[in-house]
């Protein structure tokens, strides 16, 4: 008889052990958690958008990258798994670090898809929780191309 409780203590545990494992991987994160760069690390934001199939681009100076992080920084993330590309992508978000290494943000009306440009493998892929159009109203506000 102790035998067979101690198997049920097993396996009681082993679910548990599953459960939390799921829970800490689907867990919510913020924008300065789902990319690894500080703002005092960037040194270079380009944002290019295809509105009507033709693509424009903008480098954003200081000021109004640090607005479209803070945008990015209000709304709430949750991992969805990788990927290497995401369907009805709106705008990509390249930023450049003090070291040269570069990040690329593909945005959907409800994903983020995080690509370290040059890194291995298929990036983190993220839901945005909810998705207010905070990013892409403020992104649709640019109005200077870059040159």
């Amino acid at each position: 008889m102790n035998k067979r409780k101690a198997g049920y203590i097993a396996a009681a545990a082993a679910v548990a052990v599953c459960l939390l494992a799921v829970a800490l991987y689907q867990r919510t994160v913020t924008f300065s958690q789902l990319l690894p760069l500080k703002f005092s690390e960037i040194a270079a934001c380009e944002v290019v958008m295809e509105p009507g199939g033709e693509a424009q681009s903008w480098d954003l100076d200081v000021d109004r990258t640090e607005q479209l992080l803070q945008c990015m920084e209000g709304l709430s993330y949750q991992r969805d798994g990788r990927g290497s590309a995401v369907q009805d992508c709106y705008a990509r978000i390249f930023l450049t670090d003090d070291e040269s290494d570069r990040w690329e943000l593909m945005l959907t009306p409800s994903t983020v898809l995080v690509n370290h440009i040059g890194a291995k493998g298929r990036s983190p892929k993220y839901s945005v929780l909810p998705d207010s159009g905070a990013v892409r109203t403020f992104l649709q506000g640019l109005t200077e191309p870059a040159a």
